[in-house]
């Protein structure tokens, strides 16, 4: 009998959960939990498979739901059955990888462990070629796989659209921040900057507040603690143990809030979001694991594919889009800025290296300045729901091991000192016709600064007790202390 493309295409498909399982356990025993962990995750993806995978990944979740023994020696009838290839040559090859996996020395074994860090689809579509299609000719191997492996289109149902007037009667709640206004739930944040600049200490800096609940100073807000996941390929266990110890001490902390999850490079999962397989990977993390906050660190290690081609990198951040919105988390993703071109400096929303895609994106992109050799990293923020603003992130280390952060104006002290004045006469000034104290908005309005300079001063006269601050609802209002 003849292979189809489509067979083949749903045979590598298969093949790559069937791979799953064969690694998952060094003893070749009863693998229903596995079976059905690969079964969900081809389902989770069903909309981009073809049909002879979805019917094979319910056969076998039928099976291990039904407490059946899912085993290796059965596998091969089963997908011979569901995509009418040949049984023969499928139980031989799935024979030869469980024979590696369960059978072989010990090095053949961590071998193949390291195998299935760098496996690609094609790979496996090119073995599955050889020894299953047979029948196509060898001039034509090439063209046939290149067919196999080409993206495939997604079938989404399409939804019926919004009518004007159904938005505008609409209630809609307000921003959901896990750390204010770097960080909002259901958005994508991306943390720009060179390389070894300091952006993943800064973000495990982050991981270590928002777990905790705190943040010990001006502008940023964390107003409760979060649940945080924190992913880096960058950094190993001993790195970061170090690091943590000293932002702790800094922190006052002795111990990080049981709200933190970590990820070293050393035991990291290998995610290729251009892959199905690798964004069902990334969910059933989220799933599992359930935080407000995913810290990515960083994208070059969450794809195979160039950076700089628009639509390969597409799939890749419509996957993190649609994460952080479907999952209703923030996800902070760190990301090297391109090299600096001559005739000037380049926006922010095209700082970022590779495709424009990457940049367009983010909801919120924090730019991560040159510190050049000191202390202290200029920062620009842009968001789609907040006012832009500009900052100092200052890094200070101390005699004792400690290491403290804070984010201060880029304003000179001349500058602040006269801006503080002029929002504490706003804050007193509103109080003849407001009584009970002015909101955020209306101080903004009375000083004709930007919201977030006018954030950290009233955050710094409420702490010095120059005004005071009481909640109305969801709204701060302030007034003043006398």
């Amino acid at each position: 009998m003849g292979t189809s493309l489509a067979q083949l295409r749903a045979c590598e498909e298969i093949a790559l959960g069937a791979l799953t399982i064969y690694l998952s356990d060094p003893e070749p025993g009863d693998l229903r939990d596995t079976a059905l962990q690969i079964a969900t995750t081809l389902a989770v993806d069903g909309e981009w498979s073809a049909p002879d995978t979805r019917a094979w990944a319910a056969a076998l979740r039928g099976r291990a739901e039904k407490s059946e023994p899912v085993l290796a020696s059965s596998l091969g009838a089963e997908i011979a059955v569901a995509t009418g290839m040949d049984a023969n040559a499928l139980a031989a090859w799935i024979a030869d990888c469980a024979e590696k996996s369960w059978h072989g020395p010990e090095a053949h074994w961590l071998e193949l462990l390291s195998l299935r860090s760098r496996l690609r689809a094609g790979e496996i579509a090119g073995d599955l070629a050889r020894r299953l299609a047979s029948d196509l000719p060898q001039d034509g191997l090439l063209d046939s796989l290149a067919a196999i492996l080409a993206p495939a289109k997604p079938t989404r149902k399409i939804v019926p659209p919004y009518s004007a007037q159904e938005l505008f009667a609409r209630s809609i709640t307000p921003i959901e921040y896990a750390i204010q206004p770097l960080a909002s739930i259901g958005n994508l944040t991306l943390l720009q900057g060179e390389p070894k600049g300091g952006k993943s200490c800064f973000a495990l800096y982050l991981a270590l507040c928002a777990a905790a609940g705190v943040w010990p100073g001006e502008r940023f807000v964390i107003a409760q603690p979060r649940r945080t996941l924190f992913i880096t390929y960058e950094d190993g266990v001993r790195r970061i143990k170090e690091r943590q110890a000293q932002y702790l001490s800094g922190l006052g902390c002795s111990e990080p809030s049981p709200n933190l999850f970590i990820y070293a490079h050393d035991n990291a999962p290998r995610l290729r979001l251009e892959q199905p397989q690798g964004r069902a990977l990334l969910r059933q993390l989220i799933d599992e694991l359930k935080p407000d906050l995913v810290i990515l660190d960083t994208l070059s290690h969450l794809h195979a594919t160039q950076e700089k081609d628009q639509e390969k990198m597409q799939p890749v951040m419509d996957a993190l889009k649609d994460l952080a919105r479907d999952a209703k988390i923030a996800i902070i993703l760190i990301h090297h800025t391109g090299k600096p071109q001559q005739g000037g400096e380049r926006s922010i929303a095209y700082r970022s290296r590779g495709s424009s895609v990457i940049a367009a994106a983010a909801d919120i992109i924090l730019d991560w300045g040159d510190r050049k050799g000191t202390n202290i990293t200029p920062c620009a923020l842009l968001s789609k729901d907040d006012d832009d603003d500009k900052f100092n992130v200052v890094y200070t280390p101390d005699d004792e091991g400690a290491v403290r952060w804070a984010v201060e104006n880029q304003e000179d002290d001349e500058e602040a000192g006269a801006n503080r004045k002029r929002v504490l006469q706003a804050v007193s000034t509103l109080a003849a016709t407001a009584p009970e104290g002015s909101s955020l908005r209306l101080i903004i309005s009375a000083t004709g600064l930007t919201v977030n300079p006018v954030r950290a001063h009233l955050a710094a006269l409420h702490k010095g007790g120059g005004i005071q601050m009481r909640v109305k609802g969801q709204t701060k209002l302030y007034y003043p202390s006398s």
